[in-house]
């Protein structure tokens, strides 16, 4: 059963796969939310609602990426996995990723130092 593990951008292991919008991962978020999200994020604006309406709308754009790349899911959901961005916390898509994955078979062992 492979293991998925989450971390920081700066986690470096064999296993590292950068989800991150800006390394352009079929597994990240778009730029329209993840800018939105953000700008609410630096403007102290953040709260649970805006991280509800986030997760949803990440959710979503997975969907669609889903059906247009089951094998992507499948592959990551089959590998031994440290899935890395830049977010601090646990307000970061990672997470909701991970539980993507522990849908498709892997197990989530928790965020890495």
């Amino acid at each position: 059963m492979a293991e998925i593990w989450t971390a920081r951008v700066t986690y470096s292991g064999p296993d590292r796969v950068d989800i991150t919008a800006k390394a352009g991962s079929v597994f990240g978020p778009s730029w329209t939310l993840l800018n939105r999200f953000l700008a609410m994020r630096k403007g102290g604006r953040e709260t649970e609602q805006t991280w509800t309406e986030y997760t949803n709308a990440y959710l979503a754009e997975m969907r669609v990426a889903y059906r247009g790349n089951k094998g992507a899911f499948h592959d990551l959901a089959r590998s031994n996995a440290t899935l890395v961005c830049y977010c601090t916390g646990t307000h970061c898509h990672r997470f909701l990723l991970a539980e993507i994955l522990v849908k498709l078979g892997a197990t989530y062992r928790g965020e890495r130092a």
